[in-house]
């Protein structure tokens, strides 16, 4: 290290000791004459050269180091004479405050870009490029495997919601399944209750028949023995009674048909029943997509499909046999490709 960079150093040190608060001088001064409206300018210079004087000037030449030595100088210079400062010594001690703050301002602007050149420069030497660039290259990796991790994060996300929606699907389809099937269920207690009603109009009107058939054959039993009745009379009885027990007939056949078609529609929505509430289950155990088809198709067709009301014929429908049929036909070819 040269003199003329120790010399330096040691102005630095002395100019960067001074406080701006012990150049305000108040209680000297007064409140009418001290530097209290300065301290700013009074900071923003000392910055500059607290900079230089952190800073390594050991690479500089002798002139540059000759020219931060005497813009050094100017400023404590400057700062020297706000310290010494009298209002005794001036007619107008105001105007001289005002003069000296002014002075230290234009040193400053003066000084300035040789300073400040001289800082940056050593600012620049102080950084290690090539640390930069290992911190560079090692902060991109980090970038690269928070990059990679996010992106698998979001993948794993991306299929947790996928199963989510899915089991949202399959829940909300089961819910929409139980509440079909309590449909069918209600029907089927409603025609329960109607088949209990039928059975005991049954019960009553084969009574009344029975009741009314074995009174007639004992009244004509006592009549054909005390008297002898004409056979007009007798006809004329004869068809009465047989109308009599054809509409009795009648009516204990329809009610009995209608219980009989009570008890068929509750089979057919308990069948129905069953089949919506079960369907899942056999959804869940195919193992194919075709076999869920088929499935699917059976189920509708148990749950749409037509169904006797139990007043009609009983007769033959071969259509559901057929519909499976081809079910059957366009499952096999998935099974005979494995």
């Amino acid at each position: 290290m040269t003199e003329k960079l120790n010399q330096l150093k040691d102005s630095l040190e002395k100019l960067v000791a001074l406080d701006p608060q012990e150049l305000v001088r108040t209680d000297y001064l007064g409140a009418s004459f001290d530097f209290g409206e300065y301290v700013p300018l009074f900071e923003l210079v000392l910055r500059l050269f607290r900079e230089l004087h952190a800073a390594d000037l050991s690479t500089l030449p002798d002139s540059q180091i000759e020219q931060l030595q005497d813009a050094t100088n100017r400023i404590a210079g400057d700062f020297g004479k706000i310290k010494a400062f009298e209002p005794k010594d001036v007619s107008s001690p105001a105007d001289q405050r005002d003069h000296l703050a002014q002075t230290l301002k234009g040193t400053h602007e003066a000084v300035f870009q040789t300073v400040s050149w001289a800082v940056a420069y050593a600012s620049s030497r102080s950084v290690d490029l090539r640390r930069v660039q290992r911190e560079a290259k090692a902060l991109v990796a980090e970038i690269d495997v928070l990059k990679m991790d996010t992106v698998s994060q979001l993948q794993e996300f991306q299929q947790n919601a996928t199963a989510i929606v899915n089991n949202i699907r399959e829940a909300a389809g089961e819910v929409g399944v139980g509440q079909r099937a309590s449909q069918f269920r209600d029907q089927a207690e409603q025609y329960a209750t109607a088949k209990k009603t039928w059975l005991r109009a049954s019960v009553g009107v084969a009574a009344l028949a029975i009741a009314l058939a074995a009174g007639n054959v004992g009244y004509l039993l006592s009549k054909l023995a005390e008297t002898e009745i004409s056979a007009g009379r007798a006809i004329e009885l004869a068809v009465a009674k047989v109308l009599l027990f054809s509409v009795l007939y009648y009516a204990l056949v329809w009610v009995v048909r209608t219980y009989r078609a009570a008890s068929h529609n509750e089979v057919v929505n308990r069948h129905r029943e069953n089949a919506l509430r079960t369907f899942e289950t056999f959804v869940a155990a195919a193992t194919d997509e075709q076999t869920k088809q088929a499935v699917l198709l059976r189920a509708t067709e148990c749950v749409f499909g037509h169904q006797t009301s139990g007043f009609s014929e009983p007769g033959r429908d071969d259509s559901t046999s057929a519909r499976l049929l081809e079910i059957v036909r366009g499952v096999r070819p998935g099974i005979e490709e494995r």
